[in-house]
C-alpha cells in the first residue's frame, strides 16, 4: 500500500525532473531562466509548454494539483474532527464546517501573505 505512493512519486519526479533538465541543458530551452525571473510555481508549466498537448496537460495538472489539496483539507479536517471528539471514528459533520473554515482563513492569509 504504500509503495504505490512512493514509486508514483520517483517516477512524477523523474520524468518531469528529467525533462525539465533534458530542456534546459541539452535544448537550450531556458526552464532555468523562467524559473528565475517568475518563480518556481512556473518551472511545471514551462516544462509543459515544450510537450505535445501542453495546454491539455496544464489542465490536467492544474485539476491534481487541486485534487491533491481538497483531498489534504478533507482529511486533515477529519483528524481535527477525531480529534475534537475524543477519537469518535465517525465525527458529526457540523465539526467538518468548523473544521474547513480555519484550514481555509489560514490558507488564504498565506497565500496572500507570499504574494
Amino acid at each position: 500500500m504504500l509503495a504505490v505512493p512512493t514509486v508514483f512519486g520517483a517516477l512524477w519526479f523523474s520524468v518531469f525532473g528529467g525533462s525539465a533538465i533534458y530542456l534546459d541543458y541539452l535544448q537550450n530551452i531556458s526552464i532555468t531562466k523562467n524559473v528565475n525571473e517568475q518563480g518556481q510555481e512556473v518551472a511545471l508549466f514551462a516544462v509543459l509548454d515544450h510537450f505535445p498537448l501542453g495546454t491539455a496537460m496544464s489542465i490536467i495538472a492544474i485539476f491534481l494539483i487541486s485534487c491533491f489539496f481538497i483531498t489534504s483539507a478533507d482529511s486533515a479536517t477529519f483528524v481535527l474532527g477525531m480529534q475534537t471528539t475524543n477519537g469518535m471514528l465517525n465525527p458529526p459533520k457540523k465539526l467538518f464546517l468548523f473544521g474547513v473554515n480555519p484550514i481555509c482563513i489560514s490558507s488564504h492569509s498565506v497565500s496572500s501573505w507570499w504574494s
